[in-house]
C-alpha cells in the first residue's frame, strides 16, 4: 500500500510539473481528457494564449466550464471575469519595464453580470481568493453594475478586510468600508464601537481617509501660496520627506510622496512619523523646502524660491 501511494503522490508531481508550465503537452491533454480540473483549466489557458497550440477561445471555454463543472475554483474566476465583462485581457511581457496588452473576444458570450455573480459568488467562499471577495463586497457596496445590497457587501467586504492575503492597501479601502457599514447600519445593525474600531484598523494600515478621522498618522495638504491646492504641471512630481536631527540636520531615510496630477495636493505618511521634525522638497529647484512637525490635517505652503 505504501508504494502504491508513493507511487501516486510521484505521478501527481509529475503531473503538476507538466500543469505549472501551461503550455499545451499531450500529458496535459490526457490528463484534461480524464476529468482533472487543473489541468482541464490550464488547458483552456493553452487555448486562450495560444501556447503550444493553436490559438481557440471556443475550446478555452469548452475546458473552462468543464474545469468549473468539476469544481475548479480558478476556472470558475475566469469564467466570472469573461461574463462580467463580455471579453478577456491579458498582458504579454516584452522585457523587464515593457507589456503589451491583448484583449480575446469569446464569440456567443455576451456580458452578463447575473452569470458572472454566480461564478464569483462560488470562488469568494476560499480565501485564497482575497480579490473576489473584494470584488464582490465592492459590487453589492456601489449598486452600479448590480443591484445594491448591503447584507451581502457587508459579508463580502468584512472577509476580505479580515483575510491575510488581501494586499495591505486593498485590505486598509476593506476596513474602511465596514468600518462605514457599522457607522451607518449598513448591513448590519448600527455600532459606533466598531466602526471606530475598523476605521482605526484602516488607519494603522495606512488608508488615508480613515487616518483623516481618527487622527492616526501624518497627513495633510500641500498648496500653493494662493491656497491653491498642489498640482504638478505634468502628470506627476515626486516630493522627498526627510527627518531632522537636533542639530537640524537632514538624515535617511528619505521618503518619497509621489502628487498626481489630480491628487488636490493630499499627502499621507506612516503614522511613525507623528510628532517628529520634518523636511519635504519637491523634486524642483525652483521651491523652497519645507519643514514641519508631523501631524494630522496640516496644511504646508509651498512657496518659490527667491530671485
Amino acid at each position: 500500500m505504501i508504494k502504491i501511494r508513493l507511487i501516486f503522490s510521484l505521478c501527481s508531481i509529475i503531473l503538476l510539473s507538466f500543469f505549472a508550465s501551461a503550455k499545451y503537452s499531450v500529458q496535459l491533454q490526457r490528463a484534461a481528457e480524464k476529468g482533472d480540473s487543473k489541468a482541464q483549466y490550464i488547458l483552456g489557458n493553452c487555448y486562450e494564449y495560444g501556447a503550444g497550440i493553436e490559438k481557440n477561445t471556443a475550446k478555452a471555454l469548452f475546458w473552462w466550464k468543464l474545469s468549473a463543472k468539476n469544481g475548479n475554483l480558478n476556472a470558475k474566476k475566469k469564467l466570472g471575469k469573461l461574463y462580467e465583462n463580455g471579453w478577456l485581457g491579458w498582458k504579454e511581457q516584452i522585457n523587464d519595464s515593457t507589456y503589451r496588452a491583448h484583449i480575446n473576444e469569446f464569440p456567443g458570450v455576451g456580458k452578463s453580470i447575473d452569470t458572472a455573480l454566480i461564478y464569483y459568488e462560488a470562488v469568494a467562499v476560499s480565501d485564497d481568493f482575497s480579490d473576489v471577495q473584494k470584488h464582490l463586497g465592492e459590487l453589492f457596496y456601489e449598486g452600479k453594475e448590480v443591484e445594491r445590497n448591503y447584507d451581502k457587501a457587508f459579508i463580502y467586504l468584512k472577509r476580505a478586510a479580515n483575510n491575510e492575503k488581501l494586499k495591505k492597501e486593498d485590505r486598509s479601502q476593506c476596513m474602511n468600508k465596514v468600518a462605514v457599514c457599522y457607522r451607518y447600519g449598513r448591513g448590519t445593525e448600527i455600532d459606533i464601537k466598531q466602526s471606530e474600531i475598523w476605521r482605526e484598523k484602516a488607519a494603522l494600515l495606512g488608508y488615508q481617509d480613515a487616518q483623516d478621522l481618527t487622527g492616526k498618522g501624518v497627513y495633510g495638504i500641500l498648496c500653493f501660496e494662493n491656497g491653491v491646492p498642489y498640482k504638478p504641471d505634468g502628470l506627476l512630481n515626486t516630493a522627498f520627506v526627510h527627518k531632522k536631527t537636533d542639530e537640524g540636520l537632514q538624515i535617511i531615510p528619505v521618503i518619497p510622496i509621489i502628487f498626481w496630477n489630480d491628487s488636490e495636493g493630499k499627502f499621507s505618511l506612516s503614522p511613525e512619523l507623528a510628532g517628529i521634525e520634518l523636511v519635504m522638497s519637491i523634486s524642483s529647484d525652483e521651491y523652497e523646502e519645507i519643514e514641519f512637525i508631523g501631524g494630522t490635517n496640516l496644511k504646508l505652503i509651498l512657496k518659490k524660491k527667491a530671485l
